[in-house]
């Protein structure tokens, strides 16, 4: 199943709705944070959406933008890999991976198991932005693995590498360099600058006092 930007337009405003439509809202409701905002929906907008329903794949094509609560996630391709419910609450198999059957509610709804994100992906929070070629979030494990040229900047300071694994459960991020295959060189290492705020404080204190 496919749809445009501008049929979604017609019906429903964004390729989100489309998919609350076909009955799959519950693709909206990725858990993406620890705590109250892991409850909260996740809304997935983007000019173009296609639905897989055989391989329970949900493809979000142009200007993906995903939002839940405070924390951003933009792509320009996003892919939903899910776990069809059946009405007895009995999981399908997931057709994409030859996995085993998940339980679940009676209500024939899904189970979302990864989103992944490619091309310009942007994690935004309101104290951390994180930014890098390609996205995996494995919803079962609450993890996020960034993959090249990856960038986290936090309140002023800024690590880069080759790739991070953000654990929401731990609040870890580990930050790795770029995997070549050899002994990392010194601009493939993982670089770390910490903005001094002592320092900067004193610097003013001392302008202020000439």
């Amino acid at each position: 199943m496919h749809w445009s930007n501008n049929v979604a337009k017609l019906t429903c405003g964004t390729a989100f709705i489309a998919v609350a439509s076909l009955g799959l809202a519950p693709l909206a409701k990725a858990q993406l944070a620890q705590g109250t905002q892991s409850k909260a929906p996740i809304e997935i907008t983007s000019d173009q959406l296609t639905v897989d329903q055989d391989k329970q794949i949900a493809t979000f094509t142009g200007n993906v933008d995903g939002v839940q609560g405070d924390a951003t996630l933009k792509a320009d391709v996003m892919r939903v890999y899910y776990v069809q419910q059946s009405a007895n609450g009995q999981g399908t198999q997931d057709k994409t991976n030859n996995g085993a059957a998940t339980s679940g509610s009676a209500s024939g709804n899904q189970n979302i198991r990864r989103i992944e994100a490619d091309g310009n992906v942007i994690i935004s929070q309101p104290d951390q932005n994180a930014t890098g070629d390609h996205g995996v979030y494995e919803v079962p494990e609450a993890k996020v693995t960034l993959i090249g040229n990856v960038v986290i900047t936090n309140k002023g300071n800024v690590v880069r590498g080759g790739r991070a694994v953000m654990d929401m459960n731990t609040n870890i991020s580990t930050v790795y360099p770029a995997e070549t295959g050899k002994t990392p060189t010194r601009t493939q290492r993982v670089r770390a600058v910490f903005q001094n705020d002592s320092a900067n404080g004193a610097s003013s204190n001392k302008q202020g006092s000439q």
